[in-house]
């Protein structure tokens, strides 16, 4: 069994809300030996993982033990991004305009059942559609605008210049493995990373 490392490596949580208001939760984490995301199942199944880290109170796990971790952390896209709440294309623009006022969320990568990404949509676009039309039966794929993603092992820097070229707020991170949505990099994160590169506070 190899041995812990002092920093586990984090696990990220893609939760997308289908059409029919339940929600589908998918976890995974970045493996150094294969360069790409897993899931959480397939790494617990790995002879290289020690452990499944989930603090106390919680069920979902939040970090993994193995000798990967002592790669230790790199400019990368997936050291930077956090989790994401993604949604089904068949879902009724009303009920993500009740979600987004709910939660803050600004915008929600669109995804497949298999979490491939096909769009996106924001806050914006649902305000457009209830100031021109508000139609009832709408669904987010109506509404929907592409979306480019950013590869996992991207440089954060390359995140960084396609946020500031879009204009965007955040960029889907897109696994290596597959093109699946597994987080979102926004410039508040990619502002938080330059602040630690420069020894200003995490």
């Amino acid at each position: 069994m190899p041995s812990s490392s002092s920093s586990p490596l984090p696990v990220h949580s893609r939760r997308t809300m289908r059409a029919d208001g339940t929600i589908a939760d998918a976890s995974s984490v970045f493996c150094a030996f294969k360069a790409c995301s897993v899931s959480v199942d397939v790494c617990a199944e790995c002879e290289r993982c020690d452990e499944i880290v989930v603090p106390e109170g919680e069920r979902a796990a939040q970090g993994v033990r193995c000798d990967a971790a002592r790669a230790g952390p790199t400019p990368e896209c997936w050291t930077a991004m956090c989790n994401v709440f993604c949604v089904d294309p068949e879902l009724s623009a009303a009920k993500l305009t009740d979600l987004l006022m709910d939660f803050s969320i600004d915008a929600a990568p669109v995804v497949d059942e298999e979490g491939m990404l096909l769009g996106i949509i924001s806050r914006a676009d649902l305000l457009r559609w209830l100031w021109h039309d508000g139609a009832p039966l709408a669904t987010v794929g109506a509404l929907m605008r592409p979306a480019l993603g950013v590869s996992e092992t991207a440089p954060i820097a390359s995140a960084a210049a396609r946020l500031s070229l879009l204009g965007a707020d955040a960029l889907p991170v897109i696994s290596n493995a597959r093109p699946a949505v597994i987080g979102v990099i926004t410039a508040q994160d990619v502002m938080t990373w330059l602040a630690r590169r420069r020894g200003g506070p995490s």
